[in-house]
């Protein structure tokens, strides 16, 4: 450095100048060949007075400034060449300086040469060489432009010291450039606004027909300022400037105003004196965003989101700059989107403020470097996995081309009213720089906005020693107007994210459309959580099986919610049309069917969902409807009680000097409720936040988890693990509110549902006369007018050309029928025991008196629905020396030995042949055919391939019909048919869980 010199300019220029020119001189003295050093200053800093006294001081002869566009060229050139060190000096130099150039084809003689990477773009490769050779010291001003990937090359050409200065210092635009991490600067927009050298500006939201109104009001009270208006689109433009011309005193810059159309005032050109111009408005897409100083503009307005940070950084820029102790103002059309993310570059700026951070940041930049060494080590080409592969380059990857999605598995969530994907785009990205991870963000490709990043974790087997793992990560986020559709590598869930601007995930009702695209519906998986309380019963509860839907369901799962399922959606082949994994806590839609989709599959994925999702498409699945669903309430009054899920934490978890332990803990609530003692410092309330409309957790205490350093209450009201149990049945789990209701309360249509089909209505079972046993007649067969008889008759399957009328109507429910036992009297396992080769039916039997006119009361089925149940082992015990309680009645006479008249045989049908035949074609007698039939109800039983069945037969008692529409008047049903009801759905669930199917055989 030329010190003498310096210590002429050095009380001219800012302390944030004077610090970076320091840090570069560090750097410029202590070279490592291809390494760069980063200094950064806000928009407004002073950037240009830094680049022009380094390369006054210095001794290089030839210095290179790169810039990335050429208006900004053309100020440079300006500048450097002395305009500088006039203003600050009054027009008095008493030195010499290097003279500026413009670059061309000749740099023989010493001075600065100012070009663009799109001018070194175009040289011809020996040319360029000659160049790259002849350059002392190179600056790439506004280094924060992500190059191209040719540009990225040119630099990194460049063996001369390499000064990288930026206003935005994101790691992904820098690791290209080889950060030198012992050396460098960071002035932040924070300390500048501690240093009074830039003006804070003030936001405000304003809507199209306020806009020229306010615009007046700022001028007036701030004279001889200007306005910048930046608009989306070259329409826009022009729609501003006739609006504004009416007005202000307006020009417009955009390349749709050739000259040829001769409207005044326009030009696709910037012009170089625009600050002295006596425009008051300026309009433009993307022509001032950099590089042009107007230090009179102190209104900005931002007609769109803006969908990059770093643009709306430097946009901003444009009007922070200090003029006549007037206020900056941003006028924001965008509902807040880019207020939000300005609040993101001042979280990271902030940061970035505290020098042990910033020099923090400064060394991850290291991570960067060994991230592009690790990926610059691989060959250009690669053979691998039975296939030939290329090196993959972040900066050139194109996703709608080499990108392939294995599993489409997309998260659908609701947006606040202030969310746009600029303003979440810029959070996702400002997360992931923090993270130290390498991304690149590509816009508007195939409808996404795109999120490439490379992320190294240092493995978790390791405890003093460094061993990066590498993971490639993708995100995609696309808006489909009320939803956004992310996919996320990392499976993260995006829902009810402030900081987001995104809301609950898609709705139960919505997502649940899924299920019923097509006739049929197959439920393979389905996981739920109770909402109501849990003290006999499980939190949740997870079913596995080949068709849930073939399942008999309880009315207990009107008190669980669904929170996973998986389904199949068949035609009427059964083939799959479509098959889904479905989360509906995150709004997550995994496709089980396809795999490996490209950018555009992925693309049209997305929209054939979210048409099922806008659709008034209604579930049919029984299963499905069965379980709670969310309502629209919210309690007035407090909770009774909260359940708190904690088995989530991997550890026992140290909070406040207490241990927490993982897994579920209850909690009554009055007034709050107290994770530890009693401290009234430490109590928790719950509090509805109306903004997300969720139930939040609060305290005045913090609740820091030692090992992670985790806010407990935080983690918990992000991902609302919880569940509120209030009066009236009323909860609230996973940010919904449920109200528990059985079935009945809103009335069954039982025909429409799988409890009606066996529900089983026969007219032979209404009819005067009829009784349950009757009188024996003769000892072949039972009274006629017994149930006992309609049973019987399915022996006569022995006669020889016997008709199927004269089997009656039990027969079609076991038409292979092949043994038969009257079982009945004593302490029998029921009345009948009908089986074939692969059925085993326990016959139940009860006769009532109402022929004319029968009800559905649960006391007319209540009692033998009792025997059937409480039989129930006898049917399904696995031991083969399993005794039959009444085994003395079997081998007496039916009814009984006193009788006048008794069966002939207890065994009817043994074979598929008559007792008889039976008996002689083996011999035996009557007690030996009764230990065969034994034998074979045994063998029958313990094996799971036969089908074992219930059956409960009532006659002249209860009513299919009557019980039907009974049920359909939902809480005006009859009390008696509401306990068979109740009766029922226990029975079912009884059988079902044993794998014994139940049929109730009843009146019409």
């Amino acid at each position: 450095m030329k010190k003498e010199l310096y210590k002429i300019i050095s009380p001219k220029l800012r302390k944030c100048q004077n610090q970076s020119i320091e840090s570069i001189f560090e750097y410029l003295d202590n070279p490592t060949e291809g390494k760069s050093c980063l200094t950064s200053l806000p928009t407004g800093g002073g950037k240009t007075g830094v680049i022009a006294s380094v390369c006054l001081l210095s001794d290089k002869q030839k210095i290179l400034v790169l810039s990335h566009r050429s208006p900004v060229r053309d100020q440079l050139i300006k500048e450097l060449g002395g305009d500088f060190f006039k203003k600050i000096l009054n027009d008095e130099l008493n030195f010499d300086y290097l003279p500026s150039y413009k670059l061309d084809s000749e740099w023989k003689n010493e001075g600065i040469y100012v070009s663009t990477f799109q001018k070194l773009g175009t040289l011809d490769p020996e040319t360029l060489n000659n160049l790259i050779e002849s350059i002392d010291l190179l600056f790439i001003d506004e280094g924060h432009a992500e190059p191209a990937k040719e540009w990225s090359k040119i630099a990194r050409s460049f063996t001369c010291p390499k000064v990288i200065i930026t206003a935005t210092p994101y790691r992904n635009d820098l690791f290209q450039f080889n950060i030198n991490t012992d050396y460098g600067f960071i002035y932040t927009f924070k300390e500048a606004l501690e240093d009074e050298i830039l003006s804070p500006p003030v936001f405000e939201n304003i809507s199209k027909e306020k806009l020229i109104k306010k615009i007046k009001q700022l001028l007036n009270e701030q004279p001889n300022t200007k306005c910048i208006i930046k608009c989306n689109t070259g329409n826009d433009v022009e729609e501003y400037r006739q609006m504004m011309s009416e007005h202000f005193k307006t020009a417009a810059f955009h390349d749709r105003y050739n000259g040829q159309d001769k409207i005044p005032d326009t030009s696709n050109k910037v012009p170089k004196s625009l600050s002295k111009s006596d425009y008051q408005v300026i309009i433009h897409q993307k022509k001032l965003d950099e590089g042009v100083d107007i230090p009179q503009a102190k209104i900005l307005v931002l007609t769109y989101p803006v969908s990059s940070g770093r643009e709306l950084v430097q946009t901003i820029g444009r009007v922070v700059r200090l003029f006549n102790r007037c206020t900056s103002y941003v006028l924001d059309m965008s509902n807040e989107s880019n207020q939000k993310v300005w609040g993101n570059y001042r979280e990271f700026d902030r940061y970035l403020s505290n020098i042990s951070n910033w020099k923090k940041f400064l060394k991850s930049l290291n991570t960067a470097e060994l991230i592009n060494s690790y990926l610059e080590s691989f060959p250009d080409h690669s053979y691998y996995d039975s296939g030939f592969k290329k090196k993959f380059n972040i900066q050139n990857f194109d996703i709608s081309r080499d990108l392939v999605i294995p599993l489409a598995s997309i998260c659908f969530v609701s947006k606040l009213g202030n969310f746009s994907i600029p303003s979440f785009c810029s959070r996702l990205e400002l997360e992931r720089v923090f993270n130290g991870e390498l991304v690149r963000h590509i816009l508007n490709c195939e409808g996404f906005d795109a999120f490439v990043s490379i992320k190294f974790n240092n493995s978790k087997y390791l405890n003093s020693h460094l061993f990066f793992e590498p993971s490639l990560e993708i995100t995609l986020v696309k808006d489909i107007g009320d939803f956004i559709a992310i996919f996320d590598s990392r499976a993260i869930d995006y829902s009810r994210n402030s900081n987001f601007g995104t809301g609950p995930a898609v709705s139960t009702h919505e997502i649940l459309k899924l299920c019923a695209t097509s006739d049929k519906t197959r439920t393979k998986e389905i996981h739920t959580r109770a909402i109501s309380s849990t003290r006999r019963k499980p939190e949740g509860v997870s079913l596995l099986g080949k068709n849930l839907d073939e399942v008999i369901h309880s009315q207990a799962n009107s008190s669980s919610k669904i929170t996973r399922l998986k389904v199949d959606n068949l035609d009427s082949d059964q083939h799959v049309q479509s098959s889904y994994y479905i989360g509906t806590k995150s709004g997550r839609i995994a496709d089980q069917k396809q795999r490996n989709f490209s950018l555009n599959d992925i693309s049209d994925w997305i929209n054939e969902v979210s048409m099922i999702l806008k659709s008034n498409i209604k579930v049919k699945s029984e299963l499905i409807n069965s379980y709670a669903q969310p309502v629209e309430i919210t309690p007035v009054n407090d909770p009774i009680s909260i359940l708190i899920d904690l088995s989530w934490l991997e550890v026992h978890e140290e909070i406040n000097t207490h241990q927490l332990e993982n897994g579920f803990k209850y909690f009554e609530y009055k007034n709050g409720f107290y994770f530890f003692d009693k401290n009234k410092n430490e109590k928790i309330t719950i509090e509805y936040n109306e903004e997300k409309g969720i139930l939040e957790l609060k305290s005045k205490s913090n609740f820091i988890m030692k090992e992670t350093g985790l806010d407990l209450l935080k983690e918990l009201n992000e991902n609302q693990d919880f569940k509120i149990l209030y009066d009236d049945g009323i909860s609230y789990l996973d940010g919904q509110f449920f109200q528990h209701y059985l079935p009945t309360h809103e009335g069954i249509d039982l025909d429409s549902t799988k409890k009606g089909k066996f529900i089983i209505a026969l007219e032979q079972l209404q009819k005067k006369g009829l009784d349950e046993k009757g009188v024996l007649k003769n000892s072949g067969e039972f009274d006629q007018n017994s149930i006992f008889y309609l049973i019987d008759q399915l022996s006569k399957i022995s006669i020889a050309n016997v008709t199927t009328a004269e089997l009656g109507k039990f027969y079609s429910h076991i038409p292979e029928v092949k043994l038969i036992i009257c079982t009945d009297m004593g302490i029998e396992p029921a009345d009948f025991i009908i089986a074939s080769d692969n059925k085993i039916c326990f016959v139940h039997i009860k006769c009532g008196t109402s022929a004319t006119r029968p009800k559905s009361s649960a006391g007319s089925i209540a009692e033998v629905g009792g025997q059937a149940i409480k039989n129930l082992e006898h049917l399904i015990s696995k031991n083969r020396k399993f005794k039959i309680a009444n085994l003395a009645e079997l081998y007496s006479a039916w009814p009984r030995n006193s009788a006048p008249i008794t069966l002939n045989e207890r065994v009817r049908l043994i074979d598929g042949i008559s007792p008889d035949d039976y008996k002689k074609r083996h011999k035996i007698d009557s007690q030996k055919l009764m230990e065969d039939a034994l034998d074979q109800i045994s063998n029958l039983r313990i094996k799971d391939s036969v089908e074992k069945e219930v059956w409960i037969v009532v006659g002249n008692s209860f009513s299919r019909k009557h019980f039907i529409n009974n049920l359909k008047k939902g809480k005006d049903s009859s009390s008696t048919s509401l306990q068979a009801y109740q009766l029922i759905d226990s029975w079912l669930s009884t059988t079902d869980s044993n794998d014994v199917s139940l049929k109730i055989f009843v009146s019409p």
